[in-house]
């Protein structure tokens, strides 16, 4: 959004800042018009710039490669807006084969595409015409992608007399995604219409509300501090939006207001165990502002929180992974376990990934050293916090088509123990989250190292990339054991919390002794299919025959996902299933007579808290 000859004109980011949050849009607007009114927006952080750095250079790549077989003309940057619209005009009128960061200025839209590509299809400028290509670092292109290369589009239509066929995403692996501008035309309109009539009446009735846009918002620290200031319900943890529009309707708008609701309020739409679990959170939270940390144990429900705790054993393993999102496809570049060896004393085992090849070989070393261990100790478990490190392990047995029964095996013996699913069924703490950094309040000392934050090891791994100090990678290895040894001390900390309850103990089937002969023979029939076609399947390329091999037990692995999925949910909570619309959650027998025969089915009959959930009517459902 910027002035032009008194006017303002509108980008493709102004668009898309308004669909993702209107406020932003708004404060936008009131910047320009008075710049005095509002701060500065702040800067990207050190790892929103990593992102930015990483698209910069993703874009230079792709020029590059455009350079070495086709004429690129280059539209300087350093001219004034309308100068550089008009040095575009002329280069598609040329017919140039490509064209770099062309510029656009038709009130009251202006923009600047990444690149444009001649195609020869007849158009006002001659028997050719342009279509847009725009470079995102993304892996999957975004609903804003395309909106953004519609935009251009128009703006391409506009010098050229006839709208382009389509527009091309080139995606951070180097995948080139092709939308057809025609079937995206009439949303792009209504978007536009919608955004323009809210600037027309000067952005009123907005207000700040936090939304996936906030992390990459230059108005996120304005609009925390106004949250903080007006006690906004999102300071809640574990609150939900559509739990805040809730309690907005019932006339609750502060969490202190939330916290002084008497138990057993009744909020229309939201299920009684749902709020009374906001409204004592709230009141922890209140209670925090003038006194020290809290915590305060929830009572025992059957396998969840505490009752899901197996017994500690002197061999478990405590696990955690630090990831790089920014690398094509993600990579997972450090692997650390905290243990004690059978003397007790502490070890730490890791393992660094800095490619595909080593990210493979880590994998596949932790799964071997997980089975080998916990075969020499049956009793010993694998902690960590939230799914990230198990979701990554089904991920990478798939992707790598490698060790996969390895990790179906560790999963259906549920050696796995997930401290924050526990944590959040078994405690209540004053703390405005539950990450494992929050949490050390209670159990550790406050951390002084130079990494303290899972972004800020992202941020010192792309500095040791490029300058291959190796105190940068030191840091990082110094946070993971950190973060692995309070993996064990948050443990310890909930058995001191835990009551006097017995063991949980692995209510899943136990691996058999015998091998099962069938499988075994299909197992080594597969084995042998997927050697044969590496070895001799030559007509194919290498990469044709490792695709080939990959697909020999192509249809065992597209199920896993689906089946991983009900089993998460089956170890969920009745809140989670409640805002979960795939599930209907708080269900119960409607009556003492709610099954009864009929014909040859039986018919239950159940009751259930108001939710929405797509279930309907012919629907195959699983009872969890």
């Amino acid at each position: 959004m910027r002035t032009h000859d008194g006017l303002i004109v509108h980008a493709a980011s102004d668009l898309n800042a308004f669909l993702g949050c209107a406020h932003a849009a708004a404060l936008n607007l009131q910047r320009l018009r008075d710049p005095s009114s509002l701060p500065e927006p702040v800067d990207a952080d050190e790892t929103m710039a990593l992102v930015q750095d990483a698209g910069h250079a993703h874009e230079a790549d792709y020029l590059e490669s455009l350079k070495k077989t086709l004429e690129v003309y280059e539209i300087s940057s350093s001219d004034s807006l309308p100068d550089r619209a008009n040095v575009t005009i002329d280069a598609m009128r040329s017919g140039a084969p490509v064209i770099y960061q062309a510029a656009f200025l038709a009130r009251p839209w202006h923009g600047f595409a990444d690149f444009l590509h001649r195609v020869e299809q007849p158009s006002g400028l001659g028997p050719w015409s342009y279509e847009v290509v725009d470079t995102k670092l993304a892996r999957s292109p975004k609903p804003s992608h395309v909106l953004q290369l519609g935009l251009y589009s128009d703006l391409v239509t506009g010098v050229q007399n006839a709208r382009p066929r389509a527009a091309h995403l080139v995606l951070g692996d180097g995948r080139e995604a092709l939308f057809r501008t025609v079937e995206f035309a009439h949303t792009l309109r209504a978007a536009q219409d919608r955004y323009l009539e809210f600037i027309a009446t000067g952005a009123q009735g907005s207000r700040p509300e936090p939304c996936n846009a906030c992390p990459l918002c230059g108005w996120r620290e304005h609009c925390a501090a106004e949250w903080e200031a007006t006690d906004h319900l999102s300071r809640v943890a574990g609150i939900q939006r559509s739990q805040i529009q809730k309690l907005r309707t019932a006339g609750t708008d502060t969490v202190a207001a939330l916290a002084a609701l008497p138990p057993g309020t009744r909020i229309a739409k939201l299920a009684p165990v749902t709020f009374e679990r906001l409204r004592a959170q709230a009141a922890l939270q209140v209670a925090r502002r003038t006194g020290p940390p809290t915590v305060e144990p929830l009572p025992v429900e059957p396998n969840r929180g505490f009752a899901r705790m197996p017994r500690p054993s002197p061999h478990d393993l405590f696990f955690d992974l630090e990831g790089d999102p920014l690398h094509p496809d993600g990579l997972e570049y450090l692997w650390g376990v905290h243990y004690r060896d059978a003397g007790g004393t502490v070890r730490f085992w890791y393992r660094w990934a800095h490619d595909r090849e080593a990210e493979r070989g880590a994998f596949e070393a932790a799964v071997d050293w997980f089975t080998e261990h916990l075969a020499c100790h049956p009793d010993a478990h694998i902690y960590h916090y939230a799914a990230y490190e198990v979701s990554v392990l089904r991920r990478l047995s798939t992707a790598f088509a490698s060790r996969e029964a390895a990790v179906d095996e560790l999963l259906r013996g549920e050696k796995f123990v997930d401290l924050y699913a526990i944590t959040r069924a078994a405690v209540r703490t004053s703390e405005p989250d539950l990450s494992l950094k929050t949490l050390e309040v209670f159990f550790a000392e406050a951390r002084s190292d130079a990494v303290t934050k899972a972004n800020q090891s992202i941020v010192h791994y792309h500095r040791w990339r490029e300058t291959g100090a190796a105190s940068l990678l030191d840091g990082i290895l110094d946070y993971n054991r950190v973060d692995c040894e309070n993996t064990e001390r948050l443990r310890d900390w909930l058995v001191h919390l835990r009551p006097d309850l017995p063991w949980w103990t692995r209510t899943a089937a136990v691996p058999e002794t015998e091998p099962d002969p069938e499988r075994a023979a299909r197992a080594a029939a597969r084995e042998a299919l997927r050697a044969a076609v590496l070895r001799d399947a030559l007509q194919l390329s290498v990469r044709g025959r490792q695709l080939m091999a990959y697909l020999v037990d192509f249809h065992t692995r597209e199920k896993k996902p689906a089946q991983w999925a009900v089993f998460d949910r089956c170890a969920g909570d009745e809140a989670d299933w409640i805002d979960d619309a795939e599930c209907i959650g708080g269900i119960t027998p409607a009556s003492s007579g709610w099954q009864r025969a009929e014909k040859r089915s039986t018919v239950a009959t159940y009751r259930y808290p108001e939710q929405d959930f797509k279930l309907r009517e012919g629907n195959s459902v699983v009872h969890a």
